[in-house]
Formats: C-alpha cells, structure tokens, sequence
C-alpha cells in the first residue's frame, strides 16, 4: 500500500484526519452510540460526534490534537472492568491500606485549584510537596477532616524538587515512614490522597536508580574517530547537535575552544556543561571549517525525544493525561506504573502494610510515575529541625539573596520614580510655557485686528 509520507516521517496530514476518522466512525458503531440512546449517553456521545464532524474540517496540524481528545472522551466512555485498577471498586478494595497515610495528605490549593498533595512530616504542621507546582510564598492546604489552613514557603531542595511548607496549626497527624528495606520488582504500590479511597495502585516497575545526569549536557550524535579530529556517524533527530546544523560526516575540532581529538575527549567535554548550556563548536565539513553554536539537551530527554519525534511524543503523553513539568534529574527515584496527575504528586506511596515507602515526585509517561525512596526524603528532613519554629528553619542565604534581590528592586523603582518626577517637572515647565506663549500671540491678534492694521 502507498503512504503519504512526510518528511518528518508522519502520516500526512490528510491521510492521518481520514485514518482517525474512519478509526472513529467504527469505534462509534461498534460502542452503539447512536441517536437512539437515552440521554445519560447520549451527552457524551454526542459530543464525540460533533467532533468528529468538526475534525473533517480542521487545519492539517491539529490532526494530533484532536486524537488525543477524541481518545480522552473514548477513555471516559469506556465501561471500566470490576478487574482494572482504576476501578473505584478495586480502589476501595485498598481503603484500609490507605487509612493512617491519607490523614497525613493535604490538597495543596493554589487560586482555586489543586496544585500538588503534600505529606505532613511533622505533628505540628510542616509537610513537604513538589517544589515546581508550587510558585507562590502562601498556599491554601485541605487537610482530611475538612480543614482548611494556610501554609507558608519555608525552604527548598533544589535537586529533589521538594518544598517544606509550614501549616498554621499544631496538632495534625504526622507520615508514619516505612523502614529503609529494598524493595523487589513487583511490589505493591498505593498512591494515598486526602479522601478515604487511594488515588491510584499499581506496583514498582523499576527499581530505585540515580536519574542526575539529566544535569550532565546532551549533544545527541553518534561518533568515531578520525585523524582530525572526532566525526559524526550519525544526528539524532531533534537533538541540540540537530538543532545547530550539525551533519554526519562533520569531524568535530573544538568545544568552546577546547580541542577534542579522542571520542572519549569529546564526551568528557560535553559533559562536562549542563543542560541548557549554550556552546561554540569548531568543526570541519569537507575541506571547508565551520562553526556553530548549540543549546545542549539532556540525556533522558534527548533520547526519548529521538526514538517517538516531539509530535507522537506530545500525543503519548496526552493519551493519558499531562505530564510533570519537571519529571527527571533527580538523585536517587524509583519508577512504579501507577495512574497519576501531576497534580497528585507530592503525595505518599504506601505499600500493603500502611507505611509510607517513598513521596510521588513526578508523572513521566501514561503508566509511568517516579517516587523518592523515603530513606531519601528522611535524609533531607535532617538538614532541617521540624520541632523549631519556622523561622529556624529558613535558609539564611536564599533570604539573604531575596532581601538583596528586594533591595535592588527598590533601588531601580526609586531610580525610576525620580526620572519619572524629572520628566513631569519639564513637561509641566513646558506646558506653561507653551500656554504663555499662545496667549500672548492672543493678545497681538486681538490688538492688530483692532487697529484695522491687518492687511
């Protein structure tokens, strides 16, 4: 069969709306969504319907868009089995397992909407939730029996994602933590929030591994070497090296002026930058030398970005829901399949005896969410004493940055309010000064018109 291909290696555009169409229409007779359906149904349907019309006439780029949404409301249609984990009657199965960890989950609420879950690390109100969900110095936090209290920004860890906060209150209950055992593939893992039910189940599919060289810069070429220098073999797709111009056959000289002459040169060099980080490469394409400037990528992201393109990827993302801003760079995670939000991050992973094993730091994939073994999560708490005051526990040199940030911020606004009172006192100057002039060419008109001397 011929395939409109095109060069990105996709379906075209019109075939791909008249391959989901036809997906669609099928999926619709085969569901029995027909007009004839009560009205409970028939909501639901219709609007897949419409949509569906509605695709037939849309721009070719959102072919990708609208089968993420056309397969969300097919997901949502879908009668779940009494089998599948997501089922609220297997999740209630789990009730008790969840019991002692969900009065230790709060609903972190930031204008109004769920933002992140937070797990309460100490009696007397500090708990710790997903630091890039949270950009504000003030929370609202939701605890289990209906409470609803203010917590403040107390400190952050940086390379675990983390955030402490501090809740206005003195008697909650505090995260009963697992003893630091390694666990085996296959365990059970249960996802804690604030109502009686879990959030999700599953079990860990990956042991716990160091995810930090995500810190570490990404160049994504496959090279050898070569009497020059290093030459490329091969350009991942979407990768900085791609994105700066660079081509199989090119033979690498320098890397922000350092020479590289051995593969294994080069990947010293390169990892040496973090990701992000913008470099000058030096490289000879045939005879003629050439220079280019990149961004440097990440590993993780680099390679998975590589292997699906950025549109499938997006859309594998969006079958099951968003990902996590941040989902990578951590020191030390495990990887379990449980379905998550990202808003549901910051929450406890409980196994089947009720104790806390690890803290949901992120959702990477469909089934794919990562959690930060406890052992880890209790290390950092002992940077810090939860039985002092909050204050005690700040971080005294990011205040210090924040009150020289502040106090830049009012040097620069005072700066600016004495040009702007500069610029009001000319322009006031010269206001009266145009008006003078005005009236007093008033004053010469009237006299001359009264003198009859005016031709």
């Amino acid at each position: 069969m011929n395939r409109e291909i095109t060069p990105d290696g996709l379906l075209a555009p019109t075939l791909l709306r008249a391959v989901l169409t036809a997906a669609a229409s099928l999926w619709l007779g085969v569901s029995g969504l027909s007009s004839q359906e009560d009205d409970r149904r028939r909501a639901p349907g219709q609007d897949f319907r419409d949509m569906l019309e509605e695709l037939q006439h849309q721009p070719s780029q959102d072919g990708v868009e609208w089968l993420a949404r056309l397969i969300e409301i097919q997901e949502q249609l879908r009668p779940k089995s009494e089998y599948e984990k997501t089922n609220p009657g297997t999740l209630g199965e789990f009730r008790p397992v969840v019991e002692r960890a969900r009065q230790s989950t709060v609903r972190i609420i930031i204008e109004g909407r769920q933002a992140a879950l937070g797990t309460i690390v100490s009696s007397n109100g500090y708990l710790l939730t997903k630091s890039s969900e949270i950009d504000v110095e003030f929370v609202e936090c939701h605890l289990h029996d209906n409470r609803r209290v203010q917590a403040r920004y107390v400190r952050q860890f940086d390379d675990w994602d983390l955030v402490l906060l501090k809740m206005e209150v003195e008697d909650v209950v505090s995260v009963e933590w697992a003893d630091a055992i390694p666990l085996p593939l296959g365990t059970f893992a249960v996802a804690a929030g604030r109502g009686q039910d879990p959030v999700s189940v599953g079990v860990i599919s990956v042991l716990a591994r160091d995810l930090s060289d995500k810190g570490k810069g990404f160049l994504g070429i496959q090279m050898g070497p070569s009497e020059a220098g290093v030459v490329v073999t091969m350009v991942l797709p979407g990768s900085a090296a791609d994105k700066g111009g660079l081509q199989k056959g090119d033979v690498i000289l320098r890397v922000d002026g350092r020479e590289v002459s051995t593969v294994d040169n080069l990947k010293t060099t390169i990892s040496g930058f973090a990701p992000q980080e913008a470099v000058t490469i030096d490289y000879l394409r045939g005879d003629e030398a050439a220079q280019t400037e990149v961004v440097l990528g990440d590993r993780e992201s680099g390679l998975e970005s590589a292997q699906t393109g950025p549109d499938i990827q997006d859309l594998t993302s969006r079958m099951g829901g968003d990902v996590s801003r941040r989902r990578g760079g951590f020191p030390m995670a495990l990887q379990h399949d449980l379905v998550l939000d990202p808003s549901d991050c910051g929450g406890p992973l409980v196994g089947l005896d009720g104790k806390v094993f690890g803290l949901n730091i992120a959702r990477v994939g469909r089934v794919q969410s990562l959690a930060i073994p406890s052992e880890k999560v209790r290390e950092v708490l002992q940077t810090v004493d939860l039985s002092r005051p909050i204050y005690a526990n700040m971080d005294l040199n990011e205040l210090a940055a924040g009150v020289e940030a502040s106090r830049a911020a009012v040097d620069e606004a005072r700066d600016a309010l004495l040009k702007a009172r500069e610029q009001n006192r000319e322009l006031r100057n010269l206001l009266r000064r145009a008006r003078s002039m005005q009236d007093a060419g008033s004053d010469r008109e009237g006299a001359i018109e009264a003198s009859g001397l005016r031709y």
